[in-house]
């Protein structure tokens, strides 16, 4: 099983200087809020994928009064010990592998890590580009090929928007960018057409197991639940690339003219969205928040369980401050689930009393205090 053992920040956030090691069950971190119990999470995320899971440029990342922070984590994979680093700068960010600098997409294929937030919990309210981004996710934890993928989507769509943004600027004759798209659009649409059957694909694959853990979540086993896939307004849960791939090329002729007036891309699987249907109806409109919360937790552990189920590993856990969010019974089964599954686990909470609910042989307790991180027996961690 692959687990973080310790953690090296310099300067990052609010942090000095911070020297902390985990075990490998449950490691709950206790402290008030704006205490830093977030940045720990954020430090391990940042180590694992690349990226954030909070928003903010470089600079947040970076201690007042200091002009670079340094993130360091060590863990093992299963065979070996490694360690990833993270360097960041006002306007720019370093990756380190072994001590070798790396790019991002090489990163993300080593490790992974699924998160449990407040945010993450209220993506069904929120805008297509967060329900997006939880399906991506996914995609990034269960293969490199994916990483690939979504990379050179990304890629593509930067270049396409420079030449619709060149032209809306008029820094590019009309018949040159036309010369321009037609050179890039076949393999754009190329990498749209794998990322959108991808989605679709891992779609299929979780929603049964969401329909279980939302059963367990909820105690309701009589719930239907399922995950549609929406482009351009229209349900498309076909697997066939082809006839997805032909879609794109009849959206690009009709939108062409929009997009050369107002400089973007219209047509892509950055435009899509992911519904989420209780009794197959849109969990936007008809469910209350607490159901809509419910959906995404046992969307999380869907997750968890379907990764298990390939890779026969579980990917390390983030919980940042998810058990105030939930009554008295969702919080009572997400801990027997969480009991019962052998992962690394990372608990932030402002609630003390959380540590005699878990019932966990394998528990360390760190407390942030004024800035100081004590461990469960109050001996103090470097700081």
């Amino acid at each position: 099983m692959s687990h973080i053992k310790k953690v090296i920040l310099k300067n990052f956030r609010n942090f000095e200087f911070l020297n902390l090691e985990f075990n490998e069950g449950v490691n709950l971190i206790l402290g008030k809020n704006g205490e830093g119990k977030t940045s720990i999470l954020e430090a391990i995320s940042l180590c694992v994928s690349g990226n954030s899971f909070r928003p903010g440029k470089y600079d947040t990342y970076i201690k007042f009064n200091e002009s670079v922070s340094q993130i360091k984590t060590f863990f093992f994979d299963g065979y070996l010990d490694e360690d990833s680093q993270l360097n960041f700068f006002e306007t720019k960010k370093e990756i380190f592998y072994n001590s070798k600098k790396t790019s991002l997409a090489h990163l993300q294929k080593k490790n992974h890590y699924i998160l449990f937030s407040p945010e993450s919990l209220s993506v069904i309210k929120e805008g297509p580009e967060e329900r997006r981004n939880l399906i991506d996710s996914v995609l990034v934890s269960f293969s490199k090929e994916n990483v690939e993928i979504i990379s050179n989507f990304k890629k593509a769509l930067k270049t396409r928007n420079k030449i619709l943004r060149d032209h809306k600027k008029e820094l590019t004759p009309i018949h040159e960018t036309h010369r321009l798209l037609n050179s890039l659009d076949e393999l754009y649409l190329k990498y749209a057409t794998s990322l959108t059957t991808q989605r679709i694909k891992v779609i299929n694959k979780i929603t049964p197991f969401v329909k279980d853990a939302f059963q367990f979540i909820t105690g309701d086993k009589n719930v239907d639940i399922s995950v549609d896939y929406i482009m351009s307004s229209e349900v498309i849960n076909d697997l066939q690339p082809s006839k997805i791939y032909n879609k794109y090329q009849m959206k690009r002729e009709q939108r062409l003219s929009t997009e050369l007036a107002t400089g973007t891309s219209l047509v892509g699987p950055h435009k899509h969205d992911i519904q989420f249907l209780f009794n197959k109806k849109d969990s936007r409109y008809f469910c209350s928040q607490g159901q809509q919360r419910a959906l995404i937790l046992a969307f999380k552990m869907a997750q968890i369980i379907y990764h298990h189920s390939v890779f026969a590993k579980y990917p390390i856990l983030l919980l940042d401050d998810v058990m105030s969010e939930l009554d008295e019974t969702k919080r009572h089964n997400l801990l027997t689930f969480l009991k019962n599954i052998k992962a690394q686990i990372f608990i932030t909470t402002t609630e003390y009393d959380l540590q005699n609910q878990i019932e966990q042989s394998n528990l360390s307790v760190y407390k942030i205090v004024k800035g100081r991180v004590l461990t469960d027996d109050s001996t103090e961690v470097h700081l």
